[in-house]
């Protein structure tokens, strides 16, 4: 799911890879490329978005759930341009990772 002008949205799919900060979601037939902020809090430990991947909290193949916030940078009839930025992220386990941001979000 992408977001329409902006807003929250949920993507469910499978995690590919985390490269150059973005973490990589298969969505079936597509790729969804999502930002993640540098710290995330996981059952009250504080962990790098690599660390995600490093401590086994995320594997490649595993299926997610991503809340993010995104906004259109271009929309027109023949390209849209948006952008997402992650602040939680469900594993298939249910457990939670909350992004360390200056911000609260509540949806």
């Amino acid at each position: 799911m992408v977001p329409e002008s902006f807003g929250a949205v949920e993507i469910d799919g499978t995690a590919v890879t985390l490269t150059e900060n973005m973490l990589i979601l298969s969505t079936g037939e597509d790729q969804t490329r999502v930002h993640l902020p540098a710290e995330w809090t996981v059952d009250g430990e504080v962990l790098t978005r690599e660390e995600l991947f490093a401590s086994g909290y995320l594997s490649e193949g595993e299926s997610i759930t991503v809340k993010a916030l995104g906004a259109d940078l271009i929309d027109k009839e023949a390209l849209r341009i948006y952008l997402l930025v992650g602040y939680e992220i469900i594993d298939d386990a249910g457990v939670h990772a909350i992004a360390n941001l200056p911000v609260n979000i509540e949806t």
